[in-house]
């Protein structure tokens, strides 16, 4: 911009001389631009384009936009699922490798637990007598007399005393229950019986279960007739019999305690 000023003028009088200064005028030159050249390899797609730089100053190219692909993903065919019929049921709240399956039983209560042990007792059933235990269970059985105690850790070895110990039962029918007891808190249980016809003068089990009603510890303490070893069984006397069978079924109608 550049600026200009008027000469000052005199303006003549009586009076000493004045000047006058117009005040400064500013003249700015127009600006003018140069066009930007714009240059296209193709025209760009109306969405997608890519565009670049051209590298040149004020120039811009473009490229089309690649085409669209589509892509096929094959997925694998699904696994078949097996029936539940044929699914492993879980012995506990938690499952152990190698455990065989058990049909639906999850005792509610200490007493539904109990219940279902003496019933295997009773019964001599194998299977029946694991369903209560896992393989945190601890078994510890204590003879009378001779002082030996075992313990029998998991469910293999447990199955392995009762496998044993149910060979000897050769007449159930002549157990007598002394006492029962059933906690539901905390979770235990005690039992004394007799059984005559299997040798046993005197029998008694503590029980302490978890929160899945599994027996997690376990004690046995028995006491053998005079004379009778495992596996060599006296015959019971037929007036033991008779009495212990009345006593025996009026006990099968609410359970063993």
């Amino acid at each position: 911009a550049a600026m200009s000023a008027a000469a000052p003028q005199v303006v003549a009088g009586g009076a000493p001389g004045q000047y006058v200064i117009a005040a400064p005028q500013y003249v700015t030159a127009a600006r003018q631009y140069a066009p930007q050249m714009v240059t296209y390899a193709a025209s760009p797609a109306a969405y997608g384009a890519v565009m670049q730089d051209g590298g040149a100053a004020g120039q811009l190219s473009y490229v089309a936009a690649p085409g669209a692909a589509s892509y096929a993903v094959q997925a694998p065919a699904p696994a078949a699922v097996p029936a539940y019929g044929a699914l492993q049921q879980a012995p506990s709240m938690v499952a152990y490798p190698g455990m065989a399956p058990q049909a639906h039983y999850l005792p509610m209560s200490v007493q539904a637990a109990w219940d279902n042990h003496f019933s295997a007792v009773r019964e001599r059933n194998l299977d029946k007598a694991l369903m209560d235990y896992d393989e945190t269970s601890l078994l510890r059985v204590l003879v009378n007399g001779t002082g030996q105690k075992q313990e029998f850790r998991g469910t293999a070895q447990i199955r392995g005393f009762f496998a044993s110990m149910f060979t000897e039962l050769a007449d159930v029918s002549t157990m007598r229950v002394h006492a029962c007891d059933v906690d539901e808190d905390p979770k235990a249980a005690f039992a004394s019986y007799e059984c005559p016809g299997c040798g046993l003068t005197s029998c008694a089990e503590t029980a302490v279960l978890g929160m899945d009603n599994k027996i997690k510890r376990h004690n046995i303490v028995m006491t053998r007739a005079a004379g009778v070893a495992p596996g060599a069984l006296p015959p019971a006397a037929a007036s033991g019999k008779k009495a212990s069978k009345k006593a025996s079924t009026k006990k099968k109608k609410s359970g063993f305690c």
